[in-house]
């Protein structure tokens, strides 16, 4: 009876071990993991304190659950592309969040900020070389990178991953032995729930789990043909984003500590430096090489992914082949990272961000229902859409 009741838990577990389920759970992982997120935890810990536990829990939610149900809903959607994942929304409509999601993670803006980011933390190594030379030897690493579709997912699920994660893994650590006490802060509980949801929220990672869901559904799916039959494809996309799920949520738990407890030594510090100088007060001055590698492979791994992802949608509207879509995706994103256009990522963002919670009620309504009737799901988003303009 005890067998019966436990064997999915058992059976779970198991698939967790699995060689496929461990490479593409990491690779998730690192696609998530951009610069961004390894600021605004510390950040989130420096301002709540004591109440880190209150906005470690509104971070979860919308920086973890949030995401995950985007994968789970494309993946079990069974669609091959965006467009077809809105389609119940209509043409017009589908083709329009299609183009601003991708535009927008892609060369319009998410691309170029993090060859802007990974270059500014590669400039002091390279102090002889002009800024834009950096930013095109990060641009070919790209190129070379991404223009093998087969091992985009094993690239950074087997390498880059576990060396972000070393870097990850020695200044959480380290720093938990050296930080200072918590200090006591004067927000309330629920408003430190509301900084770390609003956090979350923010970074519209649902929008990158739309996109970052194409690539691992065309991957789990080769792999079951291949290495894993016995293994339903269902328990593995279920085993994989828990992984990835773990694993976000062991970081951001840690960052989160950490700027807790060293808040009076970064609390004035410019943001974007916060990590650099926690790393600093941790490790020595030599971490300095450890910070700049971390930032580096977090923005590349994103940057592969998104570029994988637009190419490919790019190769479907055009005659381009996969690898003329890849090199004129990476030109784009070079371009707009060296004059630092930032009207049409302004305009996108703003479109973006007035349907998110559409978005979000869109997503869990084709995961827990997809037998719903196109009629019920255009109404739910319209109507949200209006509330979420009223409120």
């Amino acid at each position: 009876m005890l067998r019966t009741i436990f064997y999915p838990f058992t059976k779970f577990i198991t698939i967790l071990n699995n060689q496929t389920v461990i490479i593409v759970g990491f690779a998730l992982f690192s696609m998530f993991f951009g610069a961004g997120n390894l600021i605004f935890p510390i950040s989130i810990g420096i301002e709540t304190q004591d109440k880190f536990l209150y906005s470690g829990l509104g971070l979860v939610c919308t920086g973890i659950i949030v995401p995950t149900i985007g994968l789970l809903s494309i993946i079990f959607s069974k669609s091959d592309n965006l467009i077809e994942y809105f389609q119940p929304l209509g043409k017009i409509l589908s083709y329009i969040l299609t183009f601003s999601i991708l535009g927008l993670l892609g060369p319009f803006s998410v691309i170029p900020r993090s060859i802007m980011v990974a270059s500014s933390a590669n400039t002091m190594f390279m102090t002889l070389l002009p800024i834009s030379i950096i930013k095109l030897i990060i641009c070919i690493i790209l190129a070379v990178l991404t223009l093998n579709k087969n091992n985009i997912v094993e690239l950074l699920g087997k390498y880059l991953t576990p060396l972000l994660l070393l870097g990850i893994i020695l200044i959480i650590s380290f720093g938990f032995f050296q930080g200072t006490s918590i200090g006591q802060s004067n927000i309330s509980n629920l408003s430190a729930f509301s900084l770390g949801f609003t956090e979350g929220y923010q970074t519209m990672d649902l929008l990158a789990s739309l996109t970052f869901a194409l690539i691992i559904t065309k991957y789990l799916k080769l792999k079951q043909i291949k290495d894993t039959k016995d293994i339903s494809f269902a328990y593995l996309s279920i085993a994989s984003c828990s992984i990835c799920a773990i694993l976000l949520f062991i970081t951001y738990s840690g960052f989160i500590i950490l700027g807790a407890a060293h808040h009076s030594e970064l609390l004035y510090a410019d943001p974007s430096q916060r990590l650099l100088l926690l790393s600093i007060n941790i490790l020595g001055s030599y971490s300095i090489l450890v910070v700049s590698a971390i930032i580096f492979l977090a923005c590349l791994t994103t940057m592969c992914a998104l570029t994988d992802i637009f190419a490919d949608f790019l190769s479907s509207l055009t005659n381009f082949t996969r690898s003329s879509s890849i090199l004129i995706t990476i030109f784009i994103s070079y371009f707009i990272s060296l004059i630092k256009f930032k009207t049409l990522a302004i305009y996108m963002g703003y479109l973006l961000k007035t349907i998110y919670p559409a978005l979000i009620l869109f997503t869990l309504i084709r995961l827990f229902n997809s037998q719903i009737s196109n009629r019920f799901l255009i109404l739910s988003f319209w109507t949200m859409f209006l509330i979420s303009h009223i409120f």
